[in-house]
């Protein structure tokens, strides 16, 4: 007997049983879709929580350097003497934040999650290779709207002597107080992709772009040249 053959056909784009192959065009296009809505939302998930992160680690940080402070007269590190336990004249900030070592509970606090800089297992260890953070050399606890730390990022400055902080270099933004406009500071897309996070002396740590931190220079006290000066982390 001749094995009786089927000679049913095939309609073209349908297979026998299995996925077509506009059926796989239809899932890859699916799929694309989802993940163009879904990525976004993960990667603003992480933003904010390396956002909120960060301001937690500016609050600790300026805690700790009130603490501090509270030990010696109300005088911020930069503006004591290394003799009577203070660290004026270094132009490391690792060196200012160890000051505060016993008031923080982790050298973690300073790095910020943003960071691509990795943080420190230890006080003992800690370089300015481990900090995101910078240092206003110009901040003064009489002064609470002065700017005590701020994410390292900040582009616009120039090279100059700070006479507070025990003649070190740092890095200044010239300016007119009360005139935002005519300071020149921005956020690079390094941490927080042109946005970043200010802590001022009173404690209240402001976020927002390149317009928000030359408005806070411009309101920060500065003295007669009216530049505001920033130690950086190297």
């Amino acid at each position: 007997m001749i094995p009786r053959t089927d000679s049913r056909t095939l309609s073209p784009g349908f297979s026998d049983g299995g996925f077509s192959r506009t059926d796989l065009v239809m899932m890859l296009g699916a799929a694309g879709l989802l993940m163009a809505v879904v990525l976004p939302a993960l990667s603003m998930q992480r933003f904010r929580a390396e956002q909120v992160g960060c301001v937690a680690n500016l609050h600790r940080l300026g805690q700790a350097f009130h603490a501090w402070s509270e030990d010696h007269d109300n005088t911020l590190p930069f503006m004591v003497s290394r003799r009577e336990g203070g660290s004026s004249g270094s132009i490391s900030v690792a060196y200012y934040a160890a000051m505060t070592s016993n008031f923080l509970a982790s050298p973690r606090i300073l790095t910020c999650p943003a960071s691509m800089r990795s943080p420190a297992s230890a006080f003992s260890t800690l370089r300015d290779a481990n900090v995101s953070y910078s240092l206003g050399t110009h901040a003064h606890l009489e002064k609470p709207r002065s700017i005590l730390a701020a994410d390292f990022d900040m582009e616009g400055g120039g090279m100059e002597i700070c006479i507070l902080a025990g003649r070190i270099v740092v890095t200044g933004f010239p300016g007119i107080a009360g005139k935002p406009a005519t300071f020149s500071a921005s956020w690079s897309g390094t941490n927080h992709v042109y946005s970043g996070n200010i802590l001022l002396v009173e404690g209240a740590v402001g976020s927002g772009d390149s317009a928000l931190l030359r408005s806070v220079l411009s309101q920060s006290p500065v003295e007669a040249e009216q530049d505001s000066h920033f130690l950086v982390p190297r």
